[in-house]
Formats: C-alpha cells, sequence, structure tokens
C-alpha cells in the first residue's frame, strides 16, 4: 500500500509547480524501460469511471515559440501550451511511459476544465485517496484523447544518488533548509489559501528544472532524486540517506550525460562538485504507464 504522507507530497510539489506556471520539461523514456527483460507486474486497464469535470476544453495550440503555463484554481483547472504526456503525468503520477507515439511530446494544447472543485481538492486524501481534481484530467484523458492503458512494474537500468564523500560533506550549493513542507501542506489543505511568493523567488517546498539547471527550494533528497530523473534519461532513487529539507542550486552544460566531457561541466560533475553528491548505475523495479492506444482530440 502506498504511503500516505509519500502522496500528498507528491500532490504538493504537482500542485505549486504548476501553480506557479514552472515549465516542467518532459523527460524520454528511460534507456531500457522499452526492452525490459522482466516483467513482475500489471495492472488492470485504466477505466474512465470517475468524476469529471462539468465543462471542459481542449484546444491545439500551434504558437510558434509557446511556452506552457498552469493556472490551478479553485472551480478552474488550466494548462496552455502542455503536451500530452504532461498531462498524462499530472494525472496518473508516472513519469515513465512504454509504447506512446511520438506527438505526445509534440502537439501542444490548451487544456480547461470547470467545476465545483476547490484548491485542497488538488490534493489526496488523509487516507491516500484520489485528489479530486486528477481524477476528473484522467476522465478527461479517456473521453478526448481516447486513452487506454495499464501499468507495469519492470525491472530495469536505474541510478542511485549517493554522497560523494565518506564523511557525507555536502558541496557548496547543498544547503539545509528548515522548512516544515509537510506543515505547510497540512496548512493549505485546512484553508485552502496557497504561501505567499516573493517576487522572483521559487515557491517554498518546489524545484525549477530547466535545461542545464535545478533550482530548488526545501527539497527533501527523494524530491531532489525525481528532479535528476530527466536529465540523464533514467529513473533515480535516493540512496543518500540523507534526512531533511534542502536547497539546492544544480547548473551543467545541457546534453552532455558523458563524465568526460571535453568542454563544458557534465550533470556526473556537477553533482559531485557543486552538491557533493553523485550517481551510480544499478537496477531496480520501475512502474510503466504502457499506452494501449491513443488519438488526437477533435478540436472543440
Amino acid at each position: 500500500m502506498r504511503n500516505h504522507r509519500g502522496t500528498r507530497r507528491t500532490a504538493w510539489k504537482k500542485l505549486l509547480l504548476v501553480t506557479a506556471g514552472v515549465v516542467t520539461i518532459a523527460a524520454p523514456v528511460a534507456v531500457g524501460v522499452l526492452n525490459a527483460p522482466r516483467l513482475h507486474a500489471q495492472s488492470p486497464p485504466i477505466s474512465a469511471n470517475g468524476p469529471a469535470f462539468e465543462v471542459a476544453s481542449v484546444k491545439p495550440n500551434k504558437t510558434v515559440g509557446a511556452q506552457r503555463d498552469g493556472r490551478l484554481q479553485a472551480g478552474r483547472f488550466s494548462q496552455t501550451a502542455v503536451t500530452l504526456r504532461q498531462l498524462i503525468r499530472m494525472a496518473y503520477g508516472i513519469s515513465q511511459m512504454a509504447a506512446a507515439p511520438d506527438w505526445i511530446d509534440t502537439d501542444l494544447f490548451d487544456v480547461e476544465g470547470k467545476g465545483d472543485f476547490a484548491i485542497g481538492d488538488y490534493l489526496p486524501g488523509a487516507d491516500g485517496s484520489q485528489a479530486p481534481v486528477y481524477a476528473m484530467l484522467r476522465s478527461l484523458l479517456v473521453e478526448r484523447f481516447k486513452l487506454a492503458a495499464h501499468t507495469e512494474s519492470r525491472d530495469t537500468a536505474i541510478y542511485a544518488l549517493v554522497t560523494a564523500n565518506k564523511d557525507e560533506r555536502l558541496g557548496p550549493q547543498l544547503k539545509h533548509s528548515d522548512v516544515d513542507c509537510d506543515a505547510m501542506l497540512a496548512a493549505i489543505a485546512k484553508t485552502g489559501k496557497l504561501p505567499v511568493v516573493e517576487p522572483g523567488k521559487a515557491p517554498p517546498c518546489s524545484s525549477s528544472p530547466r535545461p542545464g539547471r535545478i533550482t530548488g527550494e526545501d527539497l527533501s533528497m527523494e524530491r531532489l532524486a525525481g528532479a535528476l530523473s530527466g536529465p540523464v534519461n533514467r529513473i533515480v532513487r535516493d540512496r543518500t540517506g540523507l534526512k531533511g529539507n534542502f536547497d539546492v542550486a544544480l547548473e551543467w552544460t545541457p546534453d552532455d550525460l558523458s563524465p568526460n566531457v571535453a568542454s563544458g561541466v557534465s550533470i556526473f560533475t556537477a553533482l559531485q562538485e557543486q552538491l557533493g553528491l553523485k550517481l551510480e548505475p544499478t537496477r531496480g523495479p520501475v512502474d510503466v504507464l504502457v499506452i494501449d492506444h491513443l488519438e488526437r482530440p477533435t478540436p472543440d
């Protein structure tokens, strides 16, 4: 059974990122996932039986250079210039997909859904039940994109995030934070109000991944591992043993994934020099969303 606190932490990250309008770059399918040698488990097919938006709109976005924007509000779910992969990730909480057509990463859409829901409905229940708004998004994907899929657990290549120094000495751009994200989440669930964010600063307890840069406020090592998964094209799991939250500022030369880059700084080198961490190759089970069927939607 999934840990309820972990479920709410994941939703908290999702809520802050999209509310702040932060662009989340879709990561390619992890290396080895499509041809994983062992299949451990399979879930039942995804069903559309659940709550739905009262009114919904899906329109192709053909604007050249369009930038993703999101506004999660009470009564209104809105995403601009979003890919289908990004929508599926929001709805199902699974980053790895298999058998998906190329256009889920290239076609952009403007999506809006309206209904009788509050800010707190973007978060799962205290008992771990599904967040109502994301249940509505699932129904929208099934209805408009004819999404049919199932999840599988596959053993594949991953990275373990570990400390680079035997004494666990941190790098200069990884600093302890004393912000209690669980307390902040509880306050949002109770009041329905988001924290005030200073101009030019990221929301507390959130990360902002961009090409060649990951910055974050009050991140756990688990959250940092998740942010690293996209740039290295492989699932990253926290094995540091470091507790608490951290402020992070990591910069590297984009697209250079080899630790022996001749010019610029690879993400592997940057991790060791800037954060005092490193990635070690290993294997482990990964949840994969296998796409059985998809269709481009008919514009509204």
